[in-house]
Formats: structure tokens, sequence, C-alpha cells
């Protein structure tokens, strides 16, 4: 019943979020709006054919979390530790690929959108379709595949001094947004994405070992296997001509098959972006507040969490006069301070690069 109640309530709330994106979406549709959100210019495009970016970059990770797959972290003597820090070089790319339709201000792209990137998305691709209506407003469809960099987690994190296995940890969605509503530099969007964790093993060690209490009940509840609905509300305010301040708010609700992983989140977080003459900078922090409907039956307690977030881009335009190219540095920095140690993470990340516009 309780399993029941639990997942009436989660279609209640989905249903009323894309009621109301919905309905934003009908709004927009019927408006005359500017072409600006959050004080960033969403412009009409106004030449067809391919454009987008592409940013090589080198760069330095540091993860201390039980969940992070790395060799150093295969095992661990203790469930109520973080796990072992590591670090790594990373060496890849950002990008978007664009086609325009000029004549039905249509079009498609592929790769990493720049909010997501100034968001910390930095491996989440996205495959969709933007338009722009006659008023200026946009709208937008995606597809997020599986992530650039395939996800790892454990079949069962719960091993005490004992080798644990990686598995794949899946996941695809969908992203529906629309920007410019009734001129007021208000955003919405809704994500949708299922995640799969391809041998689900959670608690099937401690299970196995002599006194032990967990029943199949309590191994039901750690399942991973879940629905994550997110709806994030933005709205701009611009300072000055060149610097704008965008606040927003993000209600998350996991649907996970485990009840001891189903949670909601709030998220408030503050974006502040900056355009020069010779250069670009901006800098979002988030705050997430969660809380999950029950116990974890290994802790006898809730992992409610709190996040702290941070993610920092400077951009030097034109360096030594070369046109359409800039050079980067991107940081973020991520903390989780759960009830429950064994949650607890944090993660940085630094990188230089270079930046080329076509």
């Amino acid at each position: 019943m309780a399993k029941l109640t639990r997942r009436l309530r989660g279609y209640l709330k989905l249903s009323l979020a894309a009621t109301f994106a919905l309905a934003a979406l009908c709004v927009a549709a019927g408006q005359n709006t500017a072409s600006a959100q959050g004080g960033e210019r969403l412009r009409v495009p106004t030449e067809g054919g391919f454009s987008g970016f592409i940013t090589p970059l080198v760069g330095y990770a540091n993860v201390k979390s039980q969940f992070h797959t790395d060799g150093n972290n295969r095992r661990t003597s203790s469930l109520n530790s973080s796990g072992q820090t590591s670090s790594n070089a990373v060496v890849g790319a950002l990008f978007e690929l664009r086609y325009t339709f000029l004549e039905a201000r249509t079009e498609v792209y592929g790769g990493i959108p720049a909010e997501n990137i100034r968001e910390g998305g930095f491996t989440q691709a996205e495959i969709g379709v933007r338009h722009w209506l006659g008023d200026g407003t946009r709208l937008s469809l995606g597809v997020l595949p599986e992530p650039i960099v395939p996800n790892k987690t454990w079949q069962d994190p719960f091993i005490v001094d004992g080798r644990r296995s990686r598995t794949n940890l899946d996941s695809i969605g969908l992203r529906a947004r629309v920007d410019n509503i009734l001129e007021t530099r208000l955003g919405l969007r809704y994500e949708f994405v299922r995640q799969e964790v391809d041998d689900e093993r959670s608690g099937s060690f401690l299970a196995s070992q002599p006194g032990n209490t967990l029943t199949q009940d309590d191994l039901d509840s750690l399942e991973r296997d879940a629905d994550f609905h997110r709806f994030t509300a933005t709205y701009g305010f611009p300072i000055t001509e060149q610097f704008f301040l965008r606040p927003g708010l993000r209600y998350t609700y996991g649907d996970a098959d485990g009840d001891s992983n189903s949670f909601d989140a709030i998220r408030p977080e503050l974006g502040m972006f900056y355009s020069g003459e010779r250069f670009d900078t901006s800098l979002n922090l988030l705050y997430e507040r969660s809380w999950f409907d029950e116990e974890n039956p290994i802790y006898d307690d809730k992992r409610d969490a709190n996040d702290f977030g941070a993610t920092f881009l400077f951009g030097y335009k034109k360096p030594f006069g070369w046109e359409s190219f800039r050079i980067d540095t991107i940081a973020s920095f991520r903390k989780s301070d759960s009830d429950i140690d064994f949650y607890d993470a944090r993660g940085s990340f630094i990188s230089v690069g270079g930046t080329y516009f076509w």
C-alpha cells in the first residue's frame, strides 16, 4: 500500500508539472515576446546551413565517493565512510553541431549545448530540434542519450573488505523547454530521465553473512532503477547591458524501484553572466535539499542530503587577433552532505581549452 501511495503521489506531481509546462507552451505560442530570456539573447537565426562550436580541452578531476568506480575505490573497509579519493587527467572535447532551415525558422542540433555546460553538465549530450515562432519565442525538444562518458556503478556497493564489481548505469531521457515567455525573461523546462543498473545486487553481500537480518523486502528497497522528473523555472534580471543575473528553481522527483532511493528535491540556483568586448565569464551557484521516502534498511536511517555546487567559465575572445576563436577555462565543484556518511561525496574539475566557432 505504501508503494502504491508513493507512486500515485508521483504521478500526481508529474501530471501537475506536465500541465504547467503545456500551459506555458500554449501561452508562449499565442503571445508577442522579445527574444531575450534570463538576460541571454536567444536570436532568431539569420543564416541557414551548418553552425556550431568545438572546444578541445585538457584538465584535472578529483573525486571522493563510494560510488566512483576507480581502482582505488574497489575495496572499502567501512560502510560508514565516503570512500577513497581519486584523481586523474582529463582529455576531451565539448561541441555542438547545428543545421538551420532558415525559412522554417527551425534548427536541428546535437552535442552539448552551451547552457548545459554553464550548469556543469559536461558529459550529457542532447539531440533535438529548436523552433522560433514569428514573435521570437523559442521552443525546444531534445533527446538525452547515454552520456558521452559512460556511467559505471557497483553491482553491490555494500561489500566490506572485498572486491566490488562494476556494472553499467544506463540512462536515457527527454527535455522540453520554452524561452521568452510574455516578455518577462521567464524560462521553463521539463526533463524526464530513465536510469537502470544493468546488474543490481545491492545488499546481497550483507544478506549472505551469518546473523544478518536483511529480508527480501529490504533488498527490494535498495534497488536503484528509477525515473527522474525535473521541472525548472528561471528568470533573468539585466543589471547592465553586459551583466545579468538569472535565479532559478528546480524540483526533482526521483521515483526509484527501491523505496529507500525514492526522493523529492528542491534546488535554488543563481547564474551570473558577463559579456564584454574581450572576454565572457559566468558563474553558476546551486544548493539542493533532498528528502528520501524511506529509511535505508542497512542504516535504519534516511539518506536526506544537502548538496552544494559551483561552475565557473572564463573565455578570452580573439586571442592574437584570431577571429572565431576563444581561449576557455572551466572549473567546477560539487559536494554532497548526506545524513548517512556512506553517501557523502565531493568532486572538482578544472580545465583549459580553445573554442572554435563557425
